[in-house]
């Protein structure tokens, strides 16, 4: 198994933001513009264009798409892809395109983007990623942003392992997720620390972790955070 582990720090291609950019601005209902509220918390994208894309997205989108090597044949899975934008960067390039969640009202809001946006090679499930049972096996398997979601480590770790059994021998998996470093006063809905970050890779045969690596951001009340990827094959 041979994995490479990235820290989000940065955007590593403008050209591919701006693409998943193009996607996120897009509403839902009538596919206009609309810009984040705030505009401190806006990538600007020239100098009208504004994306509500959250900080780590303008990392790990970019990373998740520069280290595949897509082909038009592939077919992908978006594990836990909800109402996020990466699926079309996905369905622009390769053959089709499997979303599944466990949030419905997410789900149906993609549908509508998806027609508006002209994707024809994208299915939509509800279902939770270690429940997923299909004869299909995937090219790659993406899954981003999710797992700090997942409070139960035990339906992590099986979501883990369903990820790897519907994964074809020679593909490929993509993790990302954040984990926070220090505790403030505001709450957030991440649930790995650095010793959930260290049990997943332990998960797939990495021992130790590297504290000299991360690159953190700061947010209101004191949280601090980092961003974890991992690209996964050869399993």
């Amino acid at each position: 198994m041979r994995i490479h582990i990235s820290y989000a720090y940065g955007c590593p291609d403008v050209t591919l933001l701006r693409e998943f950019c193009s996607y996120d601005i897009q509403c839902p209902e009538c596919c206009e513009f609309v810009p984040e509220p705030d505009a401190e918390l806006n990538y600007k994208i020239g100098s009208t264009s504004l994306t509500s894309l959250h900080w780590s997205r303008q990392y790990e989108y970019p990373w998740a798409l520069g280290h595949s090597d897509l082909k038009p044949t592939d077919v992908c899975l978006d594990a836990g892809g909800a109402y996020a934008v990466f699926k079309y960067a996905l369905a622009k390039r390769c053959q089709k395109v499997i979303t599944i969640d466990t949030n419905q009202d997410y789900l149906d809001k993609s549908i509508k983007s998806a027609e508006r946006l002209g994707f024809k090679n994208i299915e939509f499930l509800n279902c939770a990623i270690e429940n997923y049972q299909t004869e299909q096996r995937f090219d790659k398997i993406y899954c981003l942003s999710v797992l700090e979601h997942i409070q139960d480590k035990n339906a992590r770790f099986a979501c883990l392992q369903n990820m790897l059994k519907l994964l074809k021998k020679d593909g490929e998996l993509y993790l990302t997720f954040d984990m926070v470093l220090e505790n403030g006063e505001t709450t957030f809905d991440f649930y790995i620390n650095r010793s959930d970050a260290a049990e997943i890779l332990q998960f797939f045969g990495i021992q130790g972790f590297n504290d000299d690596k991360y690159y953190t951001a700061k947010f209101p009340g004191g949280c601090v955070l980092a961003t974890l990827c991992l690209k996964v094959w050869d399993i």
